[in-house]
């Protein structure tokens, strides 16, 4: 999305070259999937456990098609005989998991449809009291940039207050 670009661009401004996020917390598991976070490696029981039990979701629910409870299935395998963060499969790819059988929801305004699919649900069904752990490789920064990056953040906002003040003093 372009706030996570805003971000990313912030963090590479700042010569911040590595981000690691515990994911989950509502849909913070399939948004930073989605933002392209991997596994990290750090972490890897715990991330392998996160998988085996999205794909648990997904072959247990006999509303999702028969292929993609077969390719659930597959992914718990793959994660059953990781032996690394490298073998299991990706955020990324758990996060798209059925989406060619998009099915319309009704969303959180219960107003509008939304759509949905096998791994996004199950990653947000996941969300709650189950995390994984993230990391981001940032490209380095390539030129400064003539505009300032904008501030996205109450913590940046609160550095900005903190400088001005002590500036004033």
């Amino acid at each position: 999305t372009e706030a996570t670009q805003r971000l990313e661009d912030y963090w590479i401004a700042h010569g911040i070259s590595d981000v690691k996020v515990t994911a989950g917390d509502r849909v913070g598991g399939y948004a930073w999937a989605r933002a392209g976070f991997d596994w990290d490696p750090e972490q890897f029981r715990p991330n392998k456990k996160y998988v085996q039990r999205t794909m648990e979701v997904i072959i247990n629910n006999n509303a999702w098609p028969q292929e993609v409870r077969d390719r659930a299935r597959e992914m718990w395998q793959q994660a059953e005989k990781a032996v690394d963060v490298d073998e299991l499969p990706t955020p990324f790819e758990i996060s798209e998991l059925g989406r060619e059988f998009s099915t319309e929801i009704l969303g959180n305004d219960f107003k509008t449809l939304v759509p949905s699919w096998a791994g996004k649900a199950a990653m947000l069904t996941m969300s709650r009291g189950h995390t994984w752990t993230g990391v981001k490789t940032l490209p380095p920064m390539v030129a400064p940039s003539a505009e300032p990056v904008p501030e996205i953040l109450p913590m940046i906002d609160v550095e900005r207050e903190i400088r001005q003040r002590s500036m004033a003093n």
